[in-house]
């Protein structure tokens, strides 16, 4: 599942005079939920996290979206106690 590629949004670059930029995104909530179980982490103080990505598209799309929004997969292996 690390390759597939889990998309929760879309973002458009926003390019300032001073040759500075932002890129403005939406992101479903009900996604952010949703991968939240199988994907996110709790904190010892009940705060919940989602890593995500934000990826550059290939070509602006149909809507102007330069930039997408997509769920971090990767998991680090859990280290095993040494004995």
């Amino acid at each position: 599942m690390a390759d597939e590629k889990i998309y929760i949004g879309s973002g458009k670059e926003r390019k300032f005079d001073n040759g500075g930029s932002v890129i403005n995104c939406s992101i479903c909530l009900d996604d952010l939920k949703k991968y939240h179980e199988q994907f996110g982490s709790t904190s010892e103080k009940g705060r919940h996290f989602l890593n995500i990505k934000i990826v550059q598209k290939k070509q602006i799309d149909q809507y102007g979206k330069s930039h997408s929004v997509e769920v971090d997969t990767y998991k680090p292996e859990k280290k095993q106690d040494e004995f």
